[in-house]
């Protein structure tokens, strides 16, 4: 099984007092091999030291790691993708993506490459 987790609980994460008792609920729950964790979306992104931190972590109890970027400007209850026309979003998705991949092997995209 594989768990897709956001980039603004991936920052939560960050915290060991936060994060160790809710992936032992999970883990006692689900035999997850796999978390995603998402670097960056709605203008929300990941600092790399944090991300490495939490990699780590799971790292450390054997569960594969990889990263998920989701392009969009904004979240909350209205998702508002990137224009890959303006020349701030287009750079915006190259640094996003080469800051992933300097931390995962592998990276999924969330399902919001669309256009407005």
């Amino acid at each position: 099984m594989a768990v897709y987790v956001p980039a603004q609980i991936v920052n939560r994460m960050a915290d060991p007092q936060w994060l160790a008792p809710r992936w032992n609920e999970l883990s006692r729950q689900l035999m997850v091999d796999k978390v995603y964790l998402e670097t960056y979306c709605g203008r929300v992104s990941v600092e790399e030291e944090t991300m490495r931190r939490v990699k780590r972590f799971f790292e450390e109890r054997r569960i594969g790691t990889a990263g998920g970027i989701t392009y969009t400007s904004r979240g909350g209850d209205h998702f508002h993708t990137l224009c890959y026309s303006r020349s701030d979003d287009r750079r915006l998705v190259r640094e996003q993506a080469e800051r992933t991949a300097r931390l995962f092997d592998e990276v999924i995209l969330d399902d919001f490459t669309f256009t407005n």
